[in-house]
């Protein structure tokens, strides 16, 4: 059996403590019949899986200081969308964009080096593809967010001002 380092045993700590919060979100909200609440826990789980897989699909390893940022931006649209941090918090949403582009900017300029691993990659390379990445993942994340205002029923586009 492999030993587990201090940084191991951080990292797993720090995903099932998302987790259980996501969880414990999901049946605290389906005790209240909050459905797309419960939902957006559900999606927040699938969020928090995306660096383990990433790191075993290209076989690297994210720093640990990054991956608690990454965990950590997983479970805001839930805080933001079930916990009313959007209304609380008039900057969440531009925070949470914010700490996005430059997660996925940082994130991208690191691929080509991990997918071309026996030539050399040039540092205009790296940030041009950091950039192009980072636009990109933001722009399925605004459909993301218009698919869950449209089918579920949130505001996460911050476009109506729900009284409740």
């Amino acid at each position: 059996m492999k030993e587990w380092k201090a940084t191991e045993w951080c990292r797993v700590s720090g995903l099932m403590l998302c987790v259980l919060f996501c969880l414990f979100s999901i049946v605290f909200f389906l005790i209240k019949k909050d459905l797309p609440k419960a939902m957006m826990g559900f999606s927040c789980i699938f969020f928090l899986s995306i660096p383990d897989s990433f790191q075993r699909l290209f076989r690297f390893r994210i720093q640990t200081a990054l991956y608690f940022f990454i965990l950590l931006y997983a479970i805001c649209p839930l805080l933001g969308f079930s916990y009313k941090f959007y209304y609380m918090f008039g900057w969440w949403d531009d925070l949470l964009h914010c700490f996005g582009g430059v997660v996925f900017a940082m994130f991208g300029a690191y691929l080509p080096k991990v997918i071309n691993k026996k030539a050399p990659t040039s540092l205009a390379l790296c940030a041009l593809f950091g950039l192009v990445f980072s636009i990109a993942v933001s722009g399925v994340w605004e459909f993301i967010e218009f698919g869950m205002d449209s089918f579920f029923g949130t505001d996460m586009q911050k476009d109506v001002l729900l009284l409740q």
